[in-house]
């Protein structure tokens, strides 16, 4: 099995948690998406330090209680004793009473769910009995509207009382080979394309030999372990997921303007801006301005749920009728149309390889540009040393006759940005593979970004 036990990146996270280690007393704030890796993150921190750990559950108060009691007897045989907590706060007092360093309560916004009545003894600890002490509190959570909402927001009992946060985000693309070492390049972005980031699901791809095993046994497979994750996430985060899952359709569907989305949902255009909102809090989509301009469109930004919405879902009544192999060719297409759409997306997030290997100017501003009937993929603009690369992103092999094609074009629609009179420009494309010879160093690919 490859990759079972990786433990990737996320270097400034543990310095975030040592630094809090090392000033206690405090108060940490530990979420993210499911499967992002929270908990493995904060398991390799107590791995270097003796501290409880508990994983709380969708039950009672005073059963999570009993359980986070229990958690502390792995440590101090015989704490629970003849003893039964009605509070957290009391509890806390007494772990510390016992010199424990660090508290981890896991998906603290299952407790919260059950009964929000936690919230308020939590606050008396950390008013009352924390500043006296040395203990670092960290809660985590997978539920992103529940901790922005009960926990760090302005309304919470908890508001302002952490000391540090930690949002967990996806992997770059970067650390990809670090899971699918045993990948094509090639495979690899199609994997992040597909996937993400996110560690659970790149560990499950790395048990496969190749990236189609993956798809066939995992996403286009009614059985499959990835098959109704989307379904899963939404019915975590909202109270009504089939109104979001029907945004997320129509922006995989190509409609990702406020009017289109409205037409394709049957939402009132009056009522769309606070779905959208929430999607974009929680991270599922962003919204995309493009330079120099007012109006903006949506695109999916959590890569597992652009996959889902612009391939799977188009192929969704062939997986439910079992028919797994004539969904797998039709999906075959979808691929190809999607990774020549998402390969740009994913471009945004190799700015800082691209700066690094000296290809780009120093990026203070980057966006695409759309005005009229001109369209650059992206431009890179350095204000200070007036300097600027426009950049052109290609799902496809790019020979010295098609850089040519796409050098001509670039200039062209150069002439026409008013914005970049005066600035030194210089032309990029980013291709899935290099062909060229004479036009070598306008093109970069994959291979030559180590992905």
């Amino acid at each position: 099995m490859h990759g079972q036990h990786v433990f990737v990146d996320r270097e400034a996270e543990l310095r975030i948690l040592e630094s809090s280690y090392r000033n206690r007393p405090g108060f940490l704030v530990v979420y993210g998406r499911r499967r992002i890796g929270k908990t493995r993150l904060l398991l390799e921190f107590l791995r270097k330090h003796r501290g409880i750990y508990y994983l709380a559950r969708l039950t009672s108060h005073l059963d999570n209680l009993d359980g986070l009691c229990r958690s502390v007897e792995k440590l101090i045989p015989g704490f629970c004793r003849d003893k039964r907590y009605y509070s957290i706060d009391s509890l806390l007092q007494d772990i510390v009473s016992q010199g424990i360093d660090i508290v981890v309560i896991d998906e603290f916004t299952y407790w919260v769910r059950v009964d929000p009545i936690v919230l308020s003894e939590l606050q008396a600890f950390i008013d009352n009995i924390l500043p006296r002490t040395r203990l670092l509190l960290i809660i985590c959570g997978s539920l992103i509207g529940v901790i922005e909402r009960n926990v760090l927001g302005g309304g919470s009992p908890l508001y302002g009382r952490r000391t540090a946060q930690i949002k967990l985000n996806p992997l770059k693309p970067w650390h990809i080979k670090d899971f699918l070492k045993h990948y094509r390049s090639i495979e690899r972005i199609k994997a992040y394309a597909s996937i993400g980031g996110v560690p659970y699901y790149l560990l499950i791809f790395s048990q496969y030999s190749s990236l189609e095993e993956a798809y066939k046994d995992t996403i286009f497979n009614k059985h499959g372990i990835l098959y109704n994750e989307p379904d899963m996430l939404l019915h975590e985060e909202f109270r009504n997921p089939s109104v979001y899952s029907r945004i997320l359709k129509a922006i995989g569907n190509g409609y990702n303007r406020l009017g289109k989305i409205s037409e394709y949902t049957g939402i009132p255009k009056t009522h769309l801006p606070v779905y959208l909102e929430k999607l974009e809090r929680i991270g599922f989509i962003r919204h995309v301005k493009p330079l120099w301009s007012k109006k903006g469109y949506y695109v999916i930004k959590d890569y597992y749920l652009n996959f889902y919405y612009s391939v799977v879902d188009k192929v969704k009544e062939l997986i439910e009728l079992e028919l797994f192999d004539e969904a797998w060719d039709r999906a075959k297409r979808y691929i190809n149309e999607y990774m020549g759409r998402i390969f740009e997306e994913i471009t945004y997030e190799l700015i800082p390889l691209l700066y690094r290997f000296n290809l780009i100017p120093k990026p203070v501003i980057i966006g695409k540009y759309m005005y009229r009937n001109i369209d650059v993929d992206m431009i890179v603009i350095n204000p200070d040393k007036k300097e600027a690369c426009l950049i052109e992103v290609k799902w496809s092999d790019v020979d010295d006759q098609y850089a040519e094609e796409i050098l001509s074009n670039l200039q062209r629609k150069r002439e026409k940005i008013n914005k970049l009179a005066g600035y030194r420009i210089k032309y990029l494309v980013i291709a899935r593979r290099n062909m060229a010879e004479k036009h070598r160093d306008m093109v970069v690919d994959i291979h030559m970004l180590n992905l």
